[in-house]
C-alpha cells in the first residue's frame, strides 16, 4: 500500500479503481486527518469532485481529469500544507453554548437502562462535558461530538423511531449527535435543541467547523417554544449571551 510521510505520521493512500482516494493513518483515530482534510478540500483539485473526511479517513471523489501522477500533487500539497499550517497542532475552535430542553428526550429509559443511572444524574454529567465537533454525515448538517466518557455511552437502539423532528439530541455509542433533519433515528433522543446549525440554502452550509467546541445549557419547554419563535441561529444567541 502506497505511503507519505508527514513529519511522524505515515499516511496511506488506498485506490478505488481511480474512482475514489482514501487516505488514512495508522492510528483508528487521527489528530492529523481532520486537518488534513480540510486543506485538501481548500486546495480546490481539478481532479476531484468531493473530498469528505471523517475522524479516521479523508475520502477523495475522482473525476475524469485524475491520472496516477496526479498522486504526487496530493503529496506535496499535503507536505506544504503540513509545513505552513503546522497540521500536527490544532487549532483551537470557537465555543458555543446549545441551549436544549431534555423534557422532550423519548428514550431517557434506555439511557437509564444502559448506564445505570437516573435520567437527572446523566443530565448534570452531560451539563459539564465540553464537546467537540468531530465531523458532519451521516444526513446533512448532522453533527458528530465527542466527549463523551465510557460510562455515559449508550448502544443504538435495535429497534430505530420510524421519524424524529429536526434538531433532536441523541446518543449513538461514543458520540452525542444533532439531528439537523427530521430523520429515522437509531439514535438514543435525549432532548431538542432550540437552534438548527444548518445553514441551507446559503454557503457555507453549515454554521459551525469541525474543532469547535459545544456546551450544553438546559432550558425548560416555555423556553425552548420562546427561542425556536425567535429570529436568533446559534451563533447570534451566543454572541447576545
Amino acid at each position: 500500500m502506497q505511503y507519505f510521510q508527514l513529519g511522524n505520521h505515515k499516511i496511506y493512500i488506498e485506490n478505488y479503481n481511480n474512482d475514489f482516494l482514501i487516505l488514512k493513518e495508522a492510528n483508528s483515530i487521527s489528530k492529523i486527518i481532520p486537518q488534513l482534510g480540510q486543506a485538501l478540500f481548500e486546495a480546490k483539485f481539478k481532479f476531484t469532485d468531493e473530498v469528505i473526511s471523517t475522524e479516521t479517513e479523508v475520502c477523495l471523489k475522482l473525476n475524469q481529469n485524475y491520472s496516477s501522477k496526479e498522486i504526487y500533487e496530493i503529496i506535496n500539497m499535503s507536505v506544504k500544507a503540513f509545513d505552513k499550517k503546522n497540521l500536527n497542532k490544532q487549532t483551537p475552535g470557537k465555543t458555543y453554548n446549545l441551549p436544549v430542553c431534555f423534557e422532550s428526550g423519548t428514550d431517557w429509559n434506555l439511557i437509564e437502562d444502559n448506564c445505570k443511572t437516573t435520567t437527572e444524574k446523566y443530565i448534570n454529567e452531560i451539563l459539564n462535558i465540553e464537546f467537540t465537533l468531530a465531523m458532519y454525515g451521516f444526513l446533512p448538517g448532522f453533527l458528530y461530538l465527542t466527549g463523551l466518557p465510557p460510562h455515559m455511552q449508550c448502544k443504538r437502539k435495535s429497534s430505530p423511531t420510524k421519524i424524529i423532528p429536526p434538531n433532536s439530541l441523541a446518543i449513538g455509542a461514543q458520540y452525542l449527535g444533532l439531528y439537523s433533519i427530521p430523520s429515522p433515528a437509531g439514535w438514543n433522543i435525549i432532548g431538542s435543541s432550540a437552534f438548527t446549525v444548518s445553514n441551507v440554502p446559503k454557503l457555507p452550509p453549515n454554521l459551525l467547523k469541525v474543532g469547535d467546541k459545544i456546551k450544553l445549557k438546559r432550558i425548560t419547554q416555555d423556553e425552548l417554544t420562546i427561542l425556536q419563535s425567535s429570529d436568533h441561529n446559534l451563533i447570534s444567541y451566543n454572541a447576545k449571551s
